[in-house]
């Protein structure tokens, strides 16, 4: 069936560390991975998917977040094993120069620094009402 949304955006997040994970875009610089979703696909398959494809990690998915701010878009959250040995590496996805693990909000990022905060400020207050 067809997801009434268009792509999706993917905070893969290592729960033990927080470390969240981002993908450097040639044109674009900083970005959370994520892409269009295939008219067969839903939201959950797309974005392990991209996962796979831009990162080369799998993950699970954990929550959806439709955010005002996506117009045809949503948040995947992801949860993926903590890979100590794993800081950043290369992407196997021409468009995507290098794949690296973040504690802070990194420069030269695609998206403004406050969508990226609300994302990561919804993920921690999830995270601590649930524990």
């Amino acid at each position: 069936m067809k997801s009434k949304y268009e792509w999706i955006v993917i905070l893969a997040i290592q729960p033990t560390s927080g470390r969240w994970l981002m993908v450097y875009h040639h044109e674009r610089g900083w970005e959370l991975p994520g892409g269009r979703i295939e008219d067969s696909e839903s939201v959950e398959v797309a974005a392990l998917r991209e996962l796979k494809e831009e990162a080369d990690i799998s993950g699970k998915v954990v929550e959806c977040l439709n955010l005002d701010s996506l117009d045809s878009g949503i948040v995947v959250f992801v949860e993926i094993d903590d890979l100590e040995n794993r800081n950043e590496w290369e992407s196997q996805d021409s468009k995507i120069q290098r794949v690296s693990f973040h504690e802070e909000i990194p420069e030269y990022l695609y998206w403004g620094s406050n969508e990226l905060k609300s994302i990561l400020d919804y993920w921690s207050a999830a995270r601590t009402k649930a524990s």
